[in-house]
Protein backbone atom coordinates (compact mmCIF):
# COMPACT_ATOMS: atom_id res chain seq x y z
CA UNK A 1 0.00 0.00 0.00
CA UNK A 2 1.12 3.53 -0.83
CA UNK A 3 -0.27 6.91 0.26
CA UNK A 4 -1.29 9.51 -2.31
CA UNK A 5 -0.05 12.89 -1.03
CA UNK A 6 -0.82 16.40 -2.16
CA UNK A 7 1.95 18.05 -4.14
CA UNK A 8 4.49 19.83 -1.94
CA UNK A 9 3.82 23.25 -3.42
CA UNK A 10 0.21 23.44 -2.22
CA UNK A 11 -0.96 25.32 0.88
CA UNK A 12 -1.69 23.31 3.98
CA UNK A 13 -5.40 24.16 3.66
CA UNK A 14 -5.50 22.28 0.31
CA UNK A 15 -4.17 19.02 1.73
CA UNK A 16 -6.56 16.06 1.68
CA UNK A 17 -6.61 12.76 3.49
CA UNK A 18 -4.28 10.29 1.84
CA UNK A 19 -5.76 7.62 -0.42
CA UNK A 20 -4.61 4.03 -0.53
CA UNK A 21 -2.96 2.75 -3.72
CA UNK A 22 -2.82 -0.97 -4.47
CA UNK A 23 -0.69 -2.56 -7.20
CA UNK A 24 -2.00 -5.91 -8.46
CA UNK A 25 0.64 -8.12 -10.04
CA UNK A 26 3.35 -5.62 -9.15
CA UNK A 27 6.11 -7.98 -10.21
CA UNK A 28 4.72 -8.04 -13.75
CA UNK A 29 4.02 -4.29 -14.08
CA UNK A 30 6.43 -2.30 -16.27
CA UNK A 31 7.24 0.06 -13.36
CA UNK A 32 7.97 -0.22 -9.65
CA UNK A 33 6.08 1.08 -6.61
CA UNK A 34 8.77 3.68 -6.02
CA UNK A 35 8.62 4.98 -9.58
CA UNK A 36 4.82 5.34 -9.45
CA UNK A 37 4.95 7.00 -6.01
CA UNK A 38 7.43 9.60 -7.24
CA UNK A 39 5.30 10.31 -10.31
CA UNK A 40 2.18 10.70 -8.14
CA UNK A 41 3.86 13.16 -5.74
CA UNK A 42 4.19 15.65 -8.59
CA UNK A 43 0.81 15.06 -10.25
CA UNK A 44 -1.95 14.14 -7.78
CA UNK A 45 -4.79 16.65 -7.55
CA UNK A 46 -6.64 17.75 -4.42
CA UNK A 47 -10.09 16.28 -4.00
CA UNK A 48 -11.38 19.46 -2.33
CA UNK A 49 -12.10 20.31 1.26
CA UNK A 50 -13.94 17.75 3.24
CA UNK A 51 -13.85 15.04 0.63
CA UNK A 52 -11.43 12.12 0.93
CA UNK A 53 -9.64 10.67 -2.06
CA UNK A 54 -11.02 7.26 -3.11
CA UNK A 55 -9.11 4.00 -3.04
CA UNK A 56 -6.93 3.65 -6.13
CA UNK A 57 -5.78 0.36 -7.70
CA UNK A 58 -3.58 -0.51 -10.67
CA UNK A 59 -4.06 -3.98 -12.23
CA UNK A 60 -2.03 -5.66 -14.95
CA UNK A 61 -4.30 -6.69 -17.87
CA UNK A 62 -1.79 -8.01 -20.40
CA UNK A 63 1.77 -7.19 -21.47
CA UNK A 64 1.92 -3.41 -21.96
CA UNK A 65 -1.71 -2.85 -20.77
CA UNK A 66 -2.90 -1.90 -17.26
CA UNK A 67 -6.29 -1.00 -15.73
CA UNK A 68 -6.50 2.02 -13.37
CA UNK A 69 -9.40 1.98 -10.87
CA UNK A 70 -10.18 5.18 -8.89
CA UNK A 71 -13.27 4.72 -6.76
CA UNK A 72 -16.01 3.56 -9.12
CA UNK A 73 -14.17 4.73 -12.24
CA UNK A 74 -12.02 2.47 -14.39
CA UNK A 75 -9.78 3.26 -17.33
CA UNK A 76 -7.63 0.87 -19.37
CA UNK A 77 -4.26 2.29 -20.43
CA UNK A 78 -2.08 0.91 -23.23
CA UNK A 79 1.52 1.58 -22.25
CA UNK A 80 3.00 -0.06 -25.34
CA UNK A 81 6.76 -0.31 -25.01
CA UNK A 82 7.01 2.17 -22.11
CA UNK A 83 8.70 0.95 -18.93
CA UNK A 84 10.07 2.39 -15.70
CA UNK A 85 9.64 6.10 -15.02
CA UNK A 86 8.06 6.77 -18.43
CA UNK A 87 5.31 4.19 -17.81
CA UNK A 88 4.79 5.39 -14.21
CA UNK A 89 4.27 8.99 -15.42
CA UNK A 90 1.55 7.90 -17.84
CA UNK A 91 -0.30 5.96 -15.12
CA UNK A 92 0.05 8.89 -12.71
CA UNK A 93 -1.49 11.23 -15.28
CA UNK A 94 -4.47 8.89 -15.72
CA UNK A 95 -4.95 8.67 -11.94
CA UNK A 96 -4.89 12.45 -11.68
CA UNK A 97 -7.38 12.75 -14.53
CA UNK A 98 -9.81 10.31 -12.91
CA UNK A 99 -9.53 12.18 -9.59
CA UNK A 100 -10.26 15.47 -11.32
CA UNK A 101 -13.19 13.99 -13.25
CA UNK A 102 -14.66 12.71 -9.99
CA UNK A 103 -14.75 16.30 -8.62
CA UNK A 104 -16.68 17.63 -11.63
CA UNK A 105 -19.46 15.01 -11.89
CA UNK A 106 -22.65 16.70 -13.08
CA UNK A 107 -20.93 19.49 -15.04
CA UNK A 108 -21.36 19.80 -18.79
CA UNK A 109 -17.65 19.33 -19.56
CA UNK A 110 -14.74 17.71 -17.78
CA UNK A 111 -12.08 20.09 -16.51
CA UNK A 112 -8.64 19.23 -17.94
CA UNK A 113 -6.79 17.08 -15.41
CA UNK A 114 -3.28 18.09 -16.43
CA UNK A 115 -1.87 21.49 -17.32
CA UNK A 116 -0.64 21.97 -20.89
CA UNK A 117 2.87 20.70 -21.54
CA UNK A 118 2.82 18.08 -18.76
CA UNK A 119 2.19 15.09 -21.10
CA UNK A 120 5.30 13.83 -22.84
CA UNK A 121 3.37 11.85 -25.47
CA UNK A 122 -0.29 10.97 -26.20
CA UNK A 123 -1.72 8.23 -23.99
CA UNK A 124 -3.68 5.66 -26.03
CA UNK A 125 -6.83 4.80 -24.02
CA UNK A 126 -9.06 1.84 -24.73
CA UNK A 127 -12.69 1.33 -23.74
CA UNK A 128 -13.56 0.40 -20.14
CA UNK A 129 -14.10 -3.24 -21.10
CA UNK A 130 -10.77 -5.03 -21.01
CA UNK A 131 -9.91 -6.29 -24.50
CA UNK A 132 -8.26 -9.63 -25.13
CA UNK A 133 -4.57 -9.38 -26.01
CA UNK A 134 -4.21 -9.07 -29.80
CA UNK A 135 -3.15 -12.15 -31.71
CA UNK A 136 -0.54 -11.50 -34.37
CA UNK A 137 0.03 -14.14 -37.03
CA UNK A 138 3.65 -14.42 -38.17
CA UNK A 139 4.27 -13.12 -41.68
CA UNK A 140 5.13 -15.82 -44.23
CA UNK A 141 8.83 -16.16 -44.76
CA UNK A 142 9.96 -15.50 -48.31
CA UNK A 143 13.29 -17.02 -49.24
CA UNK A 144 15.00 -15.73 -52.37
CA UNK A 145 16.95 -18.25 -54.43
CA UNK A 146 20.70 -18.12 -54.02
CA UNK A 147 22.58 -16.34 -56.83
CA UNK A 148 23.43 -18.74 -59.60
CA UNK A 149 20.82 -21.31 -58.51
CA UNK A 150 18.63 -22.71 -61.33
CA UNK A 151 15.21 -21.07 -61.71
CA UNK A 152 12.20 -23.06 -60.60
CA UNK A 153 9.40 -23.63 -63.10
CA UNK A 154 6.74 -21.16 -62.04
CA UNK A 155 4.12 -20.90 -64.83
CA UNK A 156 2.16 -23.38 -66.89
CA UNK A 157 -0.04 -22.88 -69.95
CA UNK A 158 -1.74 -25.20 -72.41
CA UNK A 159 -2.35 -24.23 -76.04
CA UNK A 160 -4.42 -26.05 -78.68
CA UNK A 161 -4.05 -24.82 -82.26
CA UNK A 162 -5.04 -25.94 -85.73
CA UNK A 163 -3.96 -24.87 -89.17
CA UNK A 164 -2.42 -25.93 -92.45
CA UNK A 165 1.06 -26.87 -93.64
CA UNK A 166 2.71 -27.26 -97.00
CA UNK A 167 6.13 -28.00 -98.40
CA UNK A 168 7.93 -25.89 -100.98
CA UNK A 169 7.96 -28.45 -103.81
CA UNK A 170 5.24 -29.15 -106.36
CA UNK A 171 4.93 -32.78 -105.21
CA UNK A 172 4.32 -31.73 -101.59
CA UNK A 173 0.60 -31.32 -100.88
CA UNK A 174 -1.33 -29.11 -98.48
CA UNK A 175 -2.06 -30.91 -95.21
CA UNK A 176 -4.06 -30.03 -92.09
CA UNK A 177 -2.45 -29.78 -88.66
CA UNK A 178 -3.64 -30.03 -85.06
CA UNK A 179 -1.22 -29.28 -82.19
CA UNK A 180 -1.27 -29.33 -78.40
CA UNK A 181 1.53 -27.53 -76.53
CA UNK A 182 2.33 -27.40 -72.81
CA UNK A 183 4.44 -24.37 -71.86
CA UNK A 184 6.45 -24.68 -68.64
CA UNK A 185 7.95 -21.36 -67.52
CA UNK A 186 11.39 -21.16 -65.97
CA UNK A 187 12.01 -17.75 -64.40
CA UNK A 188 10.51 -14.66 -66.02
CA UNK A 189 11.43 -15.32 -69.66
CA UNK A 190 12.45 -18.89 -70.52
CA UNK A 191 10.07 -21.65 -71.53
CA UNK A 192 10.22 -25.39 -72.10
CA UNK A 193 7.45 -26.48 -74.50
CA UNK A 194 6.81 -30.20 -75.10
CA UNK A 195 4.32 -30.58 -77.96
CA UNK A 196 2.38 -33.22 -79.86
CA UNK A 197 0.80 -32.82 -83.26
CA UNK A 198 -1.37 -34.59 -85.82
CA UNK A 199 -0.87 -34.06 -89.56
CA UNK A 200 -3.37 -35.36 -92.09
CA UNK A 201 -4.24 -35.19 -95.78
CA UNK A 202 -7.54 -36.66 -96.96
CA UNK A 203 -7.60 -39.21 -99.79
CA UNK A 204 -6.90 -37.81 -103.24
CA UNK A 205 -7.63 -39.52 -106.57
CA UNK A 206 -9.82 -42.16 -104.96
CA UNK A 207 -10.08 -45.51 -106.82
CA UNK A 208 -7.31 -44.60 -109.19
CA UNK A 209 -3.76 -45.85 -109.56
CA UNK A 210 -2.47 -42.60 -108.04
CA UNK A 211 -4.76 -42.67 -105.01
CA UNK A 212 -2.91 -41.30 -101.96
CA UNK A 213 -3.52 -40.19 -98.36
CA UNK A 214 -1.20 -39.13 -95.56
CA UNK A 215 -1.42 -39.30 -91.75
CA UNK A 216 1.35 -38.60 -89.21
CA UNK A 217 1.82 -38.04 -85.50
CA UNK A 218 4.53 -35.65 -84.28
CA UNK A 219 6.39 -35.32 -80.98
CA UNK A 220 8.35 -32.10 -80.40
CA UNK A 221 10.56 -30.80 -77.60
CA UNK A 222 10.84 -27.03 -78.02
CA UNK A 223 12.46 -24.37 -75.85
CA UNK A 224 12.84 -20.61 -76.06
CA UNK A 225 11.91 -17.27 -74.59
CA UNK A 226 9.03 -14.86 -74.16
CA UNK A 227 9.24 -11.17 -75.08
CA UNK A 228 5.97 -9.53 -74.17
CA UNK A 229 3.23 -11.22 -76.26
CA UNK A 230 5.77 -12.93 -78.56
CA UNK A 231 7.13 -16.47 -78.05
CA UNK A 232 10.18 -17.69 -79.98
CA UNK A 233 10.81 -21.45 -79.77
CA UNK A 234 12.99 -24.04 -81.46
CA UNK A 235 13.81 -27.73 -81.09
CA UNK A 236 13.83 -31.18 -82.63
CA UNK A 237 10.82 -33.28 -83.66
CA UNK A 238 10.12 -36.94 -84.37
CA UNK A 239 7.32 -37.98 -86.74
CA UNK A 240 5.68 -41.34 -87.40
CA UNK A 241 3.77 -41.40 -90.73
CA UNK A 242 1.61 -43.64 -92.90
CA UNK A 243 0.97 -43.15 -96.61
CA UNK A 244 -2.20 -44.86 -97.80
CA UNK A 245 -3.76 -45.48 -101.19
CA UNK A 246 -2.45 -47.35 -104.19
CA UNK A 247 1.06 -47.42 -102.73
CA UNK A 248 1.04 -47.89 -98.98
CA UNK A 249 4.09 -47.05 -96.91
CA UNK A 250 4.95 -46.17 -93.30
CA UNK A 251 8.04 -44.96 -91.49
CA UNK A 252 9.58 -42.16 -89.45
CA UNK A 253 10.79 -38.65 -90.20
CA UNK A 254 13.04 -36.45 -88.04
CA UNK A 255 14.02 -32.81 -88.19
CA UNK A 256 13.99 -29.47 -86.45
CA UNK A 257 11.32 -26.82 -86.00
CA UNK A 258 11.30 -23.05 -85.46
CA UNK A 259 8.14 -21.46 -84.02
CA UNK A 260 7.10 -17.83 -83.66
CA UNK A 261 3.74 -17.12 -82.07
CA UNK A 262 1.84 -14.14 -80.73
CA UNK A 263 -0.75 -14.21 -77.93
CA UNK A 264 -3.52 -11.72 -77.20
CA UNK A 265 -5.56 -11.80 -73.95
CA UNK A 266 -9.27 -12.65 -74.18
CA UNK A 267 -9.82 -12.91 -70.40
CA UNK A 268 -7.79 -13.26 -67.21
CA UNK A 269 -6.68 -16.79 -68.19
CA UNK A 270 -7.61 -17.27 -71.85
CA UNK A 271 -5.53 -16.03 -74.78
CA UNK A 272 -5.81 -16.10 -78.56
CA UNK A 273 -2.74 -17.68 -80.20
CA UNK A 274 -1.50 -17.22 -83.75
CA UNK A 275 1.72 -18.85 -84.88
CA UNK A 276 4.08 -19.66 -87.74
CA UNK A 277 6.07 -22.91 -87.87
CA UNK A 278 9.05 -23.67 -90.09
CA UNK A 279 9.99 -27.36 -90.36
CA UNK A 280 13.24 -28.70 -91.78
CA UNK A 281 13.39 -32.49 -92.39
CA UNK A 282 16.56 -34.53 -92.35
CA UNK A 283 14.94 -37.31 -94.37
CA UNK A 284 11.93 -37.55 -96.69
CA UNK A 285 9.88 -40.08 -98.68
CA UNK A 286 8.58 -39.91 -102.26
CA UNK A 287 6.00 -42.08 -104.07
CA UNK A 288 6.07 -42.31 -107.93
CA UNK A 289 3.26 -43.49 -110.19
CA UNK A 290 3.04 -44.45 -113.84
CA UNK A 291 2.80 -41.31 -115.92
CA UNK A 292 5.30 -39.32 -113.88
CA UNK A 293 3.03 -38.12 -111.05
CA UNK A 294 4.42 -38.34 -107.51
CA UNK A 295 3.69 -37.54 -103.88
CA UNK A 296 6.47 -36.48 -101.50
CA UNK A 297 6.84 -35.40 -97.91
CA UNK A 298 8.51 -31.97 -97.63
CA UNK A 299 12.16 -31.24 -97.15
CA UNK A 300 11.21 -27.77 -95.86
CA UNK A 301 7.65 -26.93 -94.88
CA UNK A 302 5.77 -24.01 -93.38
CA UNK A 303 2.61 -23.97 -91.26
CA UNK A 304 0.14 -21.39 -90.00
CA UNK A 305 -1.64 -22.03 -86.66
CA UNK A 306 -4.58 -20.42 -84.89
CA UNK A 307 -5.99 -21.45 -81.51
CA UNK A 308 -6.43 -20.78 -77.80
CA UNK A 309 -4.08 -20.80 -74.82
CA UNK A 310 -5.13 -21.35 -71.20
CA UNK A 311 -2.83 -20.00 -68.47
CA UNK A 312 -2.96 -22.47 -65.60
CA UNK A 313 -3.41 -20.85 -62.17
CA UNK A 314 -0.13 -20.99 -60.21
Amino acid sequence: MLALLASPGRAASDEVPPAELALTGAAELPFSETELQQALLARVLSAGEGSGQPRTRVDRVSPGVVAVLVGDRTQVVALGERTGVSAARVVALVIAELLAARQTVGTAERAPAVAAGRVDSPVPVAATAVPAPPSVAPAPLSVAPAPGAPSRFTKFSVAVTGGASRGTGSQERLVGTLNADVSIGGGRRWRLVPSVGLIGMPTENARRLDEVSFLAGTLRVLAGGVWGPVDLLAGPFFEVYRIGGATEHSGTLVGGELVARVTAPLSARLRLVTGLRLDAYINRVRVHWVGGDAFATPRVGGAVDLGLQWDWPS
